[in-house]
């Protein structure tokens, strides 16, 4: 099962430097630039058009994330009419002002709450695509999404999951009986209804997720080296060096780009061959799988530099963001109270607790999607066939509700003298297919199930999450004195009692 690096919790306005930092810095001002970017090779890729991979919607997901929220709520007194900054973005936007909203503040609802679904998230669909590449080419043609997340907010425990849809799982067009890869769903809407093709990705995502979103939006690639560059720059951590020497250029040739392992400081272009490279050889760097991953990391380094204080406390670098993305975004159902809202959230809270999952066929426990399954080429499929969205829908659905359970962690279950053992842990097995589960055998009696939590804090969630799904009872082991079975450096163990 696949865990990326989730975010901690700061302070919004750090007042100085953390020892993480310190070492951060030391470690990228001890080497020069770690992406190093030959020339540009002579020739071109056989196949230009396969080689498009556009840059990560988390990636956009930020920019707009941040855009609205902290760069907002951080703007000193004397630039922080919520007025005139709703009006100056929202007016050179794509935004639709629902109903009888209006961008006079003074119609802003007091106290406004951003919408929410029936389990009390908020999900929002991000699209990416790049348009610099239609430009080249004199404009009028149609490109596929190839970079699509789902971002689910939680209100209540401040937490945010990233979900990463591959560009190549096969989906259903909503209400037809079509299937195709998931990047070509806009573009399919847009041929049969110009204006419908976010609302098809939209009713898409839903179908197979199992959440309703709320906000939805499409960003293509213009802003985003601007962003970072405006930032001075982001801090990434390489996990693994490698090189790609087929990396796509605007003029539909190939550069050479490498990357070495440590942090590296990065600038617009940089970050952006980092996120988009995949056609390396080397420490399975050349997947999509393995660019979502950079993605994300892309999108923490992001975050973190703008909310460092000489960032937050410049309003002029501030509104030059602003204006930078300004162009690059299509947002629709989004209102001056929505943005209020997000504003009240980052201003009580901070930065909330990221997650991320990449949906590739290594995720939950390598029973929710496969290679190949449909179809001629490469493509990524639900197991079981095309139309069994069940078990993604409810693997996702449970990472909204808590997303620890991309915890890699193998969990004994235990007879502890059950009569129905068998059918239980059957039950227990099924409702959580994605975790890694297994029969450790029979120990002693104990009365009714139980979830027993050795692991602390890091466990204590997801531990909670399958007490609570099962209705067991949660017991943390805090010394010797608690009875529970122990085997050697297991967090969690489940015991079927009578």
């Amino acid at each position: 099962m696949t865990r990326s690096v989730t975010g901690v919790k700061k302070s919004l306005f750090p007042t100085e430097k953390s020892a993480e930092d310190i070492k951060k810095e030391a470690a990228i001002n001890s080497k020069p630039e770690q992406a190093a970017v030959s020339a540009a090779k002579k020739g071109t890729p056989k196949s230009p058009t396969g080689r498009k991979n556009w840059i990560s919607i988390g990636l956009r997901f930020l920019i707009i994330t941040i855009t609205f929220g902290v760069f907002v709520v951080a703007i000193p007194t004397q630039f922080r009419d919520l007025a005139e900054v709703t009006q100056a973005f929202v007016k050179s936007t794509n935004f639709t002002i629902e109903s009888n909203s209006s961008l006079d503040i003074g119609n802003v609802k007091k106290n406004p709450e951003l919408r929410k679904d029936a389990n009390g998230k908020t999900n929002v669909m991000l699209v990416g695509v790049d348009t610099r590449y239609v430009v080249a080419r004199g404009g009028g043609t149609l490109r596929n999404t190839d970079s699509l997340m789902v971002a689910t907010y939680d209100h209540k425990t401040h937490r945010v999951g990233l979900i990463s849809f591959p560009r190549d799982i096969i989906a259903n067009f909503p209400n037809t009986p079509s299937y195709m890869k998931i990047n070509a769903i806009y573009a399919t809407g847009e041929s049969r209804s110009k204006g419908s093709g976010l609302e098809s990705i939209k009713q898409t995502l839903e179908n197979m997720s199992g959440l309703k979103i709320q906000y939805y939006a499409m960003v293509d690639l213009k802003g985003f080296m601007t962003v970072i560059d405006l930032l001075g720059g982001i801090d990434v951590y390489v996990e693994r060096s490698f090189t790609d020497y087929q990396y796509p250029t605007d003029n539909y040739r190939w550069r050479t780009v490498s990357f070495t392992q440590g942090w590296a400081h990065m600038n617009g272009d940089t970050a952006l061959a980092f996120s988009r490279s995949r056609h390396s050889q080397q420490a399975g760097e050349g997947s999509d799988f393995a660019r979502a991953r950079r993605q994300q990391k892309v999108i923490q380094g992001v975050i973190d530099q703008a909310l460092k204080q000489e960032t937050l406390q410049n309003p002029k670098k501030i509104f030059e963001i602003l204006n930078a993305i300004a162009g690059s975004i299509q947002v629709n159902q989004l209102t001056p109270e929505d943005v209020e809202a997000a504003l009240a959230i980052l201003t009580a809270k901070g930065k909330p607790e990221i997650f991320n999952v990449v949906l590739d066929p290594t995720v939950a426990n390598k029973k929710l999607l496969q290679v190949g399954g449909y179809g001629t080429g490469y493509t990524i499929t639900t197991i079981g066939g095309v139309k069994n969205t069940g078990p993604m829908r409810q693997f996702l659905t449970d990472f909204s509700n808590e997303p620890t359970i991309v915890n890699d962690v193998t969990i004994p279950v235990y007879n502890g003298k059950s009569g129905s053992f068998t059918s239980k842990y059957r039950n227990l097995t099924g409702r959580f297919f994605y975790m890694k589960l297994y029969n450790a055998g029979t120990t002693e009696e104990y009365q009714g199930d139980t979830v027993f939590n050795h692991g602390g804090a890091q466990y204590e969630r997801v531990s909670k999450f399958i007490a609570a799904t099962m209705g067991m009872t949660y017991q943390e082991v805090t010394d010797e004195s608690i009875r529970a079975p122990r085997p050697n450096g297991v967090p969690v163990v489940i015991v079927l009692g009578k």
